[in-house]
């Protein structure tokens, strides 16, 4: 049997955003995507990320697949969004760790990590 050919994936799909929502419905619009992220987040800890799977997110965080889907419309796009998340958080905490108190070598090491 010959290899199979890499598939290419497509860029992650234009998922919808509280910002998308009308005034109204933002807050809780917001509030059901931070859900669907919390539960994400606890389950790929728990079980790891090969294992996590829609049906287990929607029960966990106690919404419909509607809702997820609403959100995020392929399970790809709520791992891009989680590995956001967590880019985010570290370059915060470097930036925290170089703040003008800190010392320019630390600042220096911990960048050339990600270089």
């Amino acid at each position: 049997m010959p290899p199979r050919a890499k598939t290419k994936l497509p860029p992650p799909s234009t998922a919808h955003s509280s910002a998308d929502a009308q005034p109204g419905l933002q807050q809780g619009a917001q509030r059901t995507r931070d859900r669907i992220l919390q539960a994400a987040r606890e389950l790929v800890l728990e079980e790891g990320a090969s294992r996590l799977t829609l049906d287990a997110v929607v029960v966990r965080a106690g919404l419909s697949k509607g809702a997820f889907l609403y959100h995020f419309k392929t399970k790809r796009d709520l791992f891009v969004t989680l590995i956001d998340e967590m880019i985010r958080a570290f370059d915060a905490a470097i930036h925290w760790a170089c703040g003008p108190s800190r010392r320019a070598v630390r600042c220096a090491g911990s960048a050339s990590v990600w270089q």
